[in-house]
This record gives structure tokens, C-alpha cells and sequence, in this order.
């Protein structure tokens, strides 16, 4: 059968599914990482503890991976609604805190160490990042984590990171993530034991830990994006746990606050 054209394509590739999602960023920050979630635009559930999170986490954007195979699910591409042009990370996210203060200028462990991984239990590509639930303060001040790596070397120290990186309101309001570069050499993070800032921000609000792998790394426009026949996908056919809790970063070109669209899956 020839392939004339991009349905022709996807029902050439055997599409399994398409997960419908419409979800939000908070106060997007142009070219800055915002988690997208059913939460947003409403204040969301900041968790009191460290959870490990699956697909049936309100965090996931997705709620139906665990109906198709658990070896062989693979992503495909994605297309959107979107009033502008950005960058998204898909991600499969795997754990989460809250409850870290902006004032505090002592080592923190509430609600941490990290609980240990579900997914990704080597901590190989593992990302940590600070995410903020509720405002914290202007001052700009350094952060940096104690946290095991890759090869289970507890007690690494990251290089430090500007929190927030501006006073800007949108680098530090809800739903807001601050990626923490690592020690020189450390490819992932298995667990993350503590947070410590430099300064107070000025404002305790609330912000914790999350821990997530990077799984693709996609255009975002109105046109559909997929893992061989455009451009703008990077990640070809990488494979989903069908536990994941799959969400994503949205690094927006210009201030918009609503994301929607489909994510492509296969088998």
C-alpha cells in the first residue's frame, strides 16, 4: 500500500493508541522547564511524603498504558495544541516530595531522602530537580543537593544552581522545575538525601524533590511530530513501562499556560 500521506504513514507503522491529554503549566517561563499536569491551572496536591509514582498517579498524563503490552510499548511522536512553538520532554516521572521551605538556610530533609526507585532502580539518566508547589521568594540564592549517584556513591554534593535563577514571578511559582546540574562525572541519581540553599529566598512558600527519566525530546507546534517521517523528535521509538507515570517539561518559547494534544504509541 503506498503511503500518500501522514494518516497513510501511521497506519502504516500499526498505531496502537493515541493518549489524548489536556493539561497546564503554571506561570511558564520562556525557554524554562514547567511540569505539565492535570493539576494545573488549580493549586495542586503537594505531597507530604516522598512517593514513588505510577500511571495511576494524578501527576501522569496518561491513565491507560497499563492496558497495552508490558514488553513492547513503544512512543512514537506526538501532536498538539499549542499557540506557539516550544520544546517538550517527555518523561516518565518516578518520585516525588514536597514540603521544603524557602527561608530555611540549614540542610533540609523533610519528607526526603527520596523514596527508593521503582523504575530505573540503577539511577542511570536519572534527572533530580527541584519543583515548586507554592511561591517561594525573589532573593536568588544557591542550591545544591546530597544525593547518590549511578554507581551508588552516596553523599555527592551538585554543583550549585541559581534558586530561583531570576526574580522573575514565573521562575518561582507553582508547577515550576529547576533542573540540578550534577557532580562532575555523574550520570544519574538514585536517590537524593537532602537540599540545602545558601540564603533565604525571602519566602518560605513550598517546593521538593522530583526525580524523573527523560524518555524523548519533541517539537511542540500544531503540526504532529513523530519518530521517523519529520523532524523534531528525538528519542526514536523509546520504550514505556506500562506503569509509567508519563508526563512531561514544557520549555515554551513564549508565556502560554495550556497544553494539549495527543502522544502516539505503538507495538
Amino acid at each position: 500500500m503506498p503511503i500518500n500521506n501522514y494518516q497513510d504513514y501511521l497506519s502504516q507503522i500499526s498505531l496502537q493508541n493515541a493518549e489524548n491529554f489536556q493539561s497546564y503549566v503554571s506561570s511558564a517561563s520562556i525557554a524554562k522547564a514547567s511540569l505539565i499536569s492535570r493539576f494545573f491551572p488549580t493549586v495542586p496536591s503537594i505531597p507530604s511524603l516522598s512517593i514513588n509514582l505510577d500511571n495511576t498517579s494524578p501527576y501522569a498524563i496518561n491513565n491507560q498504558l497499563n492496558s497495552l503490552s508490558t514488553s513492547d510499548t513503544l512512543l512514537l511522536g506526538g501532536q498538539f495544541d499549542y499557540n506557539g512553538a516550544g520544546t517538550l520532554i517527555v518523561a516518565d516521572l518516578l518520585n516525588i516530595s514536597g514540603g521544603l521551605s524557602g527561608i530555611v538556610t540549614t540542610e533540609q530533609t523533610i519528607n526526603l531522602p527520596t523514596a527508593p526507585l521503582t523504575r530505573y532502580t540503577n539511577g542511570q539518566g536519572v534527572f533530580a530537580g527541584l519543583i515548586i508547589w507554592t511561591a517561594i521568594g525573589g532573593t536568588i540564592v544557591n542550591a545544591s543537593i546530597n544525593y547518590t549517584n549511578q554507581d551508588g556513591v552516596s553523599e555527592k554534593i551538585s554543583s550549585l544552581y541559581s534558586f530561583p535563577p531570576s526574580s522573575s514571578t514565573s521562575e518561582r511559582n507553582s508547577g515550576r522545575t529547576h533542573l540540578i546540574p550534577l557532580a562532575a562525572g555523574d550520570t544519574g541519581v538514585r536517590a537524593v538525601k537532602s537540599v540545602t540553599l545558601s540564603a533565604s529566598t525571602g519566602t518560605a512558600g513550598n517546593f521538593g524533590v522530583i526525580l524523573f527519566k527523560p524518555l524523548a525530546m519533541m517539537s511542540v507546534s500544531n503540526q504532529p511530530v513523530d519518530s521517523v517521517s519529520t523532524g523534531g523528535f528525538i528519542g526514536s521509538l523509546c520504550k514505556i513501562f506500562p506503569v509509567a507515570c508519563l508526563s512531561g517539561f514544557l520549555f515554551p518559547s513564549t508565556s502560554t499556560q495550556t497544553l494539549s494534544g495527543s502522544l502516539f504509541f505503538g507495538q
